[in-house]
């Protein structure tokens, strides 16, 4: 029998290959031992994934997320589960939100992925308006961008 440990460890780099299924086994057994912020968070997602379990998913994410709000790991996951669900948007503001928290690597390459572009930076104005592209642009510059 394995330890929640090993459990936990083995899942998570299931779930880095993209192997939501062999994670999902081996998130469910570790929470028989102990349901953690961490094993709820990535058993959400793996349920989405492989199960298509949206809702529970989310649940199961947020739950974590109120459990520690600081750690984005789960922000990482709700952001997957939302772009399961094709709600791009909501996705990519859990992610930024994610990377408030700590920088996340894992989160950097969601983002990259996605092909985003920076926030404008007048958020009030329209990403193509003048003053944006050109004060974009100069910040750019300088370097503050």
């Amino acid at each position: 029998m394995k330890s929640y440990q090993n459990l936990l460890d083995e899942g998570m780099k299931a779930v880095e290959k993209g192997d939501a299924l062999t994670g999902l086994l081996l998130f469910e057994e570790a929470s028989k031992h102990q349901l953690t912020p961490t094993i709820q968070s990535c058993l959400g997602y793996c349920l989405a994934a492989e199960k298509g379990k949206i809702r529970e998913g989310i649940e199961l994410c947020q739950q974590a997320k109120r459990k520690e709000p600081e750690r984005s790991l789960h922000y990482l996951n709700l952001g997957r589960i939302y772009m399961l669900a094709g709600q791009k948007q909501f996705a990519i503001k859990i992610f930024r939100q994610g990377m408030r928290m700590e920088a996340n690597r894992t989160i950097m390459r969601e983002l990259e992925y996605l092909g985003l572009r920076r926030e404008p930076v007048f958020h009030r104005l329209d990403r193509n308006h003048p003053l944006n592209r050109h004060f974009g642009k100069f910040m750019a510059a300088i370097g503050m961008r």
